[in-house]
C-alpha cells in the first residue's frame, strides 16, 4: 500500500510539473570560454600546492601543456618539484626512441 501511494504521489508531482511548464523551454546558459596562452606559472593552489591551469594532469604530480601542434610543455607540481630538489642533469631519449624506465 506504501508503494502504491509513493507511486501516485510521484505522477502526481509529475503532472503537475507537466502543466505548469507545458511549452516553455529551458533556459540556458551561453558557456563563455576564453582562450588564454598556457603559462604554467599562473593557477589555483590546491592544499597548499599551486595547480597551472590548462594543462592535462597525471596522477604522478606530473603535466602536459600543448604549445602549438606537434610541440609540448611537460613539467611537474609543486608536491613533485619538492620531492625531487634540486635537478643538476636530464638526459632525454632520441626522437622516435623507445627508452624503457
Amino acid at each position: 500500500m506504501t508503494v502504491l501511494l509513493l507511486l501516485a504521489t510521484f505522477a502526481a508531482f509529475m503532472l503537475f510539473d507537466y502543466a505548469v511548464n507545458k511549452g516553455k523551454k529551458p533556459a540556458v546558459a551561453p558557456v563563455f570560454n576564453p582562450k588564454t596562452e598556457t603559462d604554467p606559472a599562473t593557477g589555483e593552489f590546491v592544499a597548499g600546492f599551486l595547480t597551472p591551469e590548462g594543462v592535462r594532469y597525471h596522477p604522478g604530480h606530473g603535466w602536459l601543456a600543448r604549445e602549438r601542434k606537434n610541440v609540448a610543455r611537460v613539467g611537474v607540481d609543486e608536491f613533485a618539484a619538492a620531492l625531487a630538489g634540486n635537478i643538476d642533469k636530464i638526459e632525454l631519449p632520441k626522437p622516435g626512441t623507445w627508452s624503457p624506465a
